[in-house]
């Protein structure tokens, strides 16, 4: 349990310290953050606090960054993600840090967009676009979301 309150306060240290700070996340990403979060999100799938706080920094250190997106594939990172949105489909904020995260992983790439789809991105889409039909935003990633994997079917 103590292990899991560490990875939960780090990454909300990460978390608050790279979001709308380009520099940090930059910094955070050249430390090499990518792996542990994602080792934290397979580690602790069953952990909401752990996954809200990775979707959240996850999204942070690879916006804007081919090769940190890549990097977080290669880690596991779709996966972890997928099963997070399946986990924690009540609480918004990981379904909706989910779909921002995988909205970077299959930016006009249809062998992304396919791994997604393998994953269980799909299923995980819908049901939480059926669980918070009025959050426009998570509404809006999800319709972008299924017309990239419909498009690269």
């Amino acid at each position: 349990k103590n292990v899991e309150r560490v990875q939960e306060f780090a990454c909300w240290v990460l978390r608050n310290i790279s979001e709308d700070n380009q520099e940090n996340a930059i910094k955070a990403r050249v430390a090499g953050t990518i792996e542990p979060v994602v080792a934290a999100m397979t580690a602790f799938p069953a952990s909401l606090n752990v996954q809200k706080w990775t979707s959240y920094l996850l999204f942070h250190i690879i916006i804007g960054d081919e090769d940190a997106v890549k990097k977080a594939i290669e880690a596991g990172g779709m996966e972890a993600v997928v099963a997070s949105i399946c986990a924690h489909p009540d609480l918004v904020s990981v379904p909706d840090n989910g779909f921002k995260v995988l909205l970077c992983m299959t930016d006009n790439d249809p062998v992304m967009s396919a791994k997604a789809v393998a994953a269980g991105a799909m299923e995980a889409v819908f049901s939480a676009k059926k669980t918070h039909p009025v959050n426009l935003q998570l509404q809006a990633d999800a319709k972008a979301l299924i017309a990239r994997f419909v498009t690269f079917m």
